[in-house]
């Protein structure tokens, strides 16, 4: 097993992305969100021969954070449609 990688298909992957690489481009697409996957994949190929499997990678490993986020709302009890008003005050709108 290759621990810190995340392959580009779901069986017999030829092709794996670092979780950092990932990451990268998601801190910088929430800065600048005018750069675009083409660009990130432009910059992968001149440093390690990349190709356009960066997409799928990227989509799972968003996904993988969503699925994270959710577990980690509904742990405190955080995740249903009543979280907010049972942890506020509605007088002086002061929220726990």
């Amino acid at each position: 097993t290759c621990v810190g990688l995340l392959g580009c298909s779901p069986s017999q992957p030829c092709i794996a992305i670092k979780l950092e690489c990932l990451e990268l481009y998601h801190q910088i697409q929430h800065h600048q969100s005018s750069f675009s996957l083409q660009a990130m994949m432009k910059v992968l190929c001149a440093l390690q021969n990349v190709s356009s499997q960066l997409s799928a990678a990227f989509d799972t490993y968003l996904n993988i954070l969503r699925c994270v986020h959710m577990l980690l709302k509904q742990a405190p009890g955080r995740d249903g449609p009543m979280w907010k008003l049972c942890g506020a005050c509605p007088a002086c709108a002061f929220e726990v």
